[in-house]
């Protein structure tokens, strides 16, 4: 249980959960290497590739995860702390975050995070990412398509597992 010896209390970590409702077990053709969306250039509903030209409405919330589907990957990074939604959208819709900085991220933090598969499919050959100018390529002639679905498809088991609001729930009340 939570509680220690008699007043003293375990604290455990947490993290932020997705609906399972939200997975994509077959996301869409990928079109664009990274999303056309990256955190911190323009406002959440603006795509870089248009430079302000086309912006998500309230009620389209699919076309931004239309996006991050049709993408090998997406950009994220830490902003005001380690875990936010950014992360979990991305793993959903069937990409695979480009996390800056991914080495920095605490132990204890995003606890459920697949961060070793993660980190294999960052470190993929023929993935490029200029931190300067924040865009992202990837070289088609060298990089290895079959280890990138293999991945793929192990984080969105990992996802369904342990990434869930039903997982968490499930987490939480197993350690009470």
């Amino acid at each position: 249980g939570a509680e220690g010896r008699e007043g003293v209390f375990r604290m455990y970590p947490i993290s932020y959960a997705v609906y399972g409702e939200y997975l994509r077990p077959n996301p869409l053709p990928k079109v664009y290497d990274f999303s056309p969306y990256s955190p911190g250039k323009m406002s959440k509903f603006t795509t870089h590739a248009s430079r302000g030209g086309v912006r998500y409405g309230p009620l389209e919330e699919y076309k931004y995860q239309d996006d991050y589907s049709r993408s090998y990957f997406a950009v994220t990074r830490r902003k005001g702390g380690w875990d936010c939604m950014r992360h979990y959208e991305i793993l959903a819709s069937g990409s695979i975050p480009f996390f800056l900085n991914l080495s920095s991220l605490p132990n204890n933090t995003m606890t459920t995070f697949p961060r070793t598969l993660v980190q294999h499919a960052m470190s993929l050959p023929g993935i490029s990412f200029d931190r300067e100018e924040g865009v992202g390529r990837i070289d088609h002639r060298v990089f290895d398509h079959a280890r990138y679905f293999f991945l793929l498809r192990q984080i969105q088991i990992w996802v369904a597992e342990h990434m869930t609001t039903r997982a968490l729930a499930m987490r939480l009340l197993q350690t009470m």
